[in-house]
C-alpha cells in the first residue's frame, strides 16, 4: 500500500503543464529519479517523458546549473526506468520512437549509441516479453549505459565520495606538487591525442569556476585538472602510462560532448584512472571505519534533504508539495530519509566501489538505525503511532522492531492495528516465538488476538509456549500465555507431560497454581504415565506446590495412579511426612 504523500499518476499532466521552465522540470525528474523508492518510479517515468517531449519541442532549451541532456536522451532513461519497473513500458516506447527520425528504419541512435529500431517496436505489442528481451541483451545494456551516465551526474553523496577518496590518492601518489594551472594547459595541449572534440572539453571544463564543498569533497576542477594529468602523465609504468593518457584525452571528449555541470567535469577526471590503475582497485575497509564513513554520508544526505525542504524556492515548493501533498512530517518524511538513505548507501558503496554487499549491510546498520532513532524523536513518534505496512532499513515492521525494542505499548498499539504476528524475527518463526523464549512476558500478552498468532505451535524440542513457560517457572509467561484464545492446556511433548505436570515435578507453585485455577483447566489431569500433577508434586516432595493444587476448583485427592496408590500413599512411601500429613484431612473428608 503507497504511503499517503505518494505521488498520484493522474496528477502529472496537469502538474507538469504548470511549470514554466525546463529548470524546474529537469530539478523535478532528477529529484524523482534519484530517489529510487518504488512508489514514486512512475512519477520518476512521467517526469523523464515529459522533460525529454519538451527538449524535442524546444531543443535549444537550457536548464541552469544542471546536468543537462537531450531530449532522445532522457526518453531513454524513461524507458530504462518503465522496464526495469515493467510499467509504464508501451508508453516510454512510443515516445521515443516518435522523437527519432525513421530514416534508416532499422536502427535509432540515443546519445551516440545505435540501437535496433524492431526491438523497441515490439514493446507496444508485448511490453512483458520484449521487455524481458531488450534487459537481458544489447539493447537493455545500451539503455542500461545512457542511465548510468545520468547516475554519474547525480549530486549525492555517493560520487561526492568516492571523488574524494580517488583525489586522495592520487595526491599521495603523485608526491611532488603538479605544475601549474598555466603549464598543464600547455602540456595537455601538447599532446597528439589533443584534437578539437578534447580541447573543447578542456574549455568548458576550465569554464566551470565554483568551488565543490559538499560531504567529504573539497576541491575545484583546476586542482583536480592538474593534480589528475601529472598523475597520468607521470605515471612510472609506461603501458600504464599511455593507458591513462588516453583514458584522460578521452574523458575531456566526453566532457565536450556532455558539458556536464561542475561537479559532473570533476568526477569524471576523478574515475580516470578506475579500471586502468591496480593501485585504484577498491580497498576492503573494516566494519567500524566503514560505519564512520556511512554516518557522514548519511548525515550529509539527511543535511541537503532538510535544505530541500526547507528552501525558499518557489520550483522546490512546487515539486515538494506535489511529491507529498502536504508538507513531508511524521512517519513520511521517516521513509523519505530512510529510502533515499539507503540509495545513497547502494550507490556510493556497492556502485562505486564494489564493495561486499554484506561488508556494507553490517557497516550501514548502525547509522540506519541511529537516522531512524533522530527522525522518530524529531516527529514525535513513537514505534506505535506508524502504520502497519511500515519497513524500516533492513526489512522490519513496526511490529518487529516494537518486539525488539521491548515496548509494550508499540506492540498493543500495532495489533490494534491489525499488524501480524507471523512474521520472522531473529531466527525465530514468529515475533510470538521470538518474544517467549525470551521471556517477555509483556509482549507476548500485548500479542494476544494478533493476526496471524499460532500459541500452540510447537517449538524445536517438540514443546509448546506454555510447556517452555511451565518448565522455566515464568509464571508472568505462563499468565500471558492464559491470555491467548484457545491456548491448549492438555498438550503433551514427547516424554507424555502436560504444562501443568511439568510445573509440579519441577516445583513451579505459582505456575501451578495458574495452570490449575485458569479457566478451562483440569488440575486432576493426568500424563502419559497415569500420575495426576498431586502426585507427581508427592513424589517429588513438592509442598508448596501440593497446596497450590489443593487449592484448585475440582482437585481430588482420593484418585488411584495405575498401581493403585493416591497422592498421600505416595507421600510417605517416599518419607515426604509433611505432605502425607497435609493431604490425610482432605483424604477423610
Amino acid at each position: 500500500m503507497a504511503p499517503e504523500w505518494a505521488l498520484k499518476i493522474e496528477d502529472l499532466p496537469r502538474l507538469v503543464s504548470g511549470f514554466e521552465s525546463v529548470e524546474t522540470l529537469t530539478r523535478w525528474a532528477d529529484h524523482l529519479s534519484r530517489l529510487e523508492i518504488p512508489h514514486t518510479v512512475p512519477a520518476a517515468i512521467e517526469a523523464n517523458l515529459a522533460l525529454g517531449e519538451r527538449l524535442m519541442r524546444e531543443p535549444h532549451a537550457q536548464a541552469a546549473d544542471a546536468c543537462h541532456k537531450d531530449g532522445p536522451w532522457r526518453l531513454a532513461l524513461a524507458l530504462f526506468y518503465a522496464l526495469r519497473a515493467r510499467q509504464l513500458v508501451p508508453r516510454a516506447a512510443r515516445a521515443l520512437l516518435d522523437a527519432l527520425p525513421e530514416e534508416d528504419h532499422k536502427l535509432i541512435e540515443i546519445d551516440g549509441v545505435r540501437v535496433p529500431r524492431a526491438d523497441i517496436e515490439g514493446l507496444l505489442r508485448d511490453p512483458d516479453i520484449h521487455g524481458r528481451q531488450m534487459q537481458r541483451g544489447a539493447v537493455g545494456r545500451t539503455i542500461g549505459r545512457i542511465h548510468q551516465g545520468w547516475g554519474a551526474n547525480v549530486h549525492l553523496g555517493g560520487m561526492l565520495t568516492s571523488g574524494a577518496l580517488a583525489l586522495a590518492r592520487i595526491k599521495t601518489r603523485n608526491q611532488v606538487e603538479p605544475p601549474s594551472l598555466v603549464a598543464t594547459f600547455q602540456q595537455i595541449l601538447a599532446q597528439p591525442a589533443a584534437d578539437d572534440a578534447a580541447q573543447a572539453g578542456l574549455d568548458h571544463a576550465l569554464g566551470k569556476t565554483e568551488r565543490i564543498d559538499e560531504g567529504d569533497l573539497h576541491t575545484d576542477i583546476r586542482e583536480v585538472l592538474r593534480q589528475v594529468w601529472a598523475y597520468c602523465s607521470r605515471h612510472a609504468d609506461e603501458t600504464l602510462r599511455e593507458h591513462l593518457v588516453a583514458m584522460f584525452f578521452a574523458c575531456l571528449r566526453d566532457i565536450g560532448r556532455e558539458q556536464p555541470c561542475n561537479v559532473g567535469c570533476v568526477q569524471r577526471l576523478l574515475q580516470v584512472p578506475e579500471g586502468i590503475d591496480p593501485a585504484f582497485t577498491p580497498e576492503i575497509p573494516e566494519v567500524g571505519p566503514l560505519s564512520e564513513e556511512i554516518t557522514r554520508l548519511v548525515a550529509l544526505m539527511d543535511d541537503q534533504l532538510d535544505r530541500e525542504v526547507e528552501a525558499d524556492n518557489a520550483s522546490w515548493r512546487a515539486v515538494d508539495a506535489h511529491i507529498r501533498h502536504t508538507p513531508l512530517r511524521g512517519e513520511a518524511i521517516l521513509r523519505f530519509k530512510l529510502a533515499s538513505a539507503q540509495a545513497v548507501i547502494h550507490r556510493s558503496l556497492l556502485d562505486f566501489r564494489a564493495l561486499p554487499a554484506d561488508l556494507v549491510a553490517k557497516a550501514s546498520a548502525k547509522p540506519l538505525a541511529n537516522l531512524e532513532r533522530s527522525e522518530l524523536y524529531m516527529q514525535d513518534l513513537s514505534l506505535g503511532d506508524l502504520s502497519i505496512d511500515y519497513r524500516d532499513h533492513q526489512g522490519q515492521s513496526a511490529l518487529q522492531k516494537a518486539v525488539l525494542a521491548g515496548d509494550v505499548e508499540a506492540v498493543r498499539a500495532q495489533v490494534a492495528k491489525g499488524a501480524r504476528a507471523d512474521m520472522p524475527l531473529h531466527g525465530e518463526p514468529s515475533v510470538l516465538l521470538y518474544a517467549a523464549r525470551r521471556g517477555l512476558a509483556g509482549i507476548v500478552a500485548a500479542l494476544a488476538g494478533a493476526k496471524g498468532v499460532d500459541v500452540n505451535a510447537p517449538l524445536r524440542e517438540g514443546m509448546t509456549l506454555l510447556m517452555h513457560a511451565a518448565a522455566t517457572g515464568n509464571s508472568a509467561m505462563v499468565s500471558a500465555l492464559l491470555s491467548f484464545e484457545g491456548v491448549t492446556f492438555g498438550a503433551t511433548h514427547d516424554g507424555g507431560h502436560t504444562p501443568l505436570t511439568i510445573a509440579a515435578r519441577r516445583g513451579h507453585a505459582e505456575a501451578v497454581r495458574l495452570l490449575s485455577q485458569a479457566n478451562g483447566a483440569d488440575p486432576n489431569e493426568r500424563h502419559r504415565q497415569d500420575h495426576t500433577a498431586l502426585m507427581i508434586a508427592a513424589r517429588w516432595g513438592r509442598l508448596e506446590v501440593v497446596k497450590a493444587l489443593l487449592d484448585a476448583p475440582g482437585i481430588d485427592v482420593r484418585l488411584l495412579s495405575k498401581d493403585g496408590k493416591t497422592a498421600r500413599l505416595i507421600a510417605a512411601e517416599r518419607k515426604h511426612e509433611d505432605i502425607a500429613e497435609l493431604l490425610e484431612p482432605k483424604n477423610r473428608s
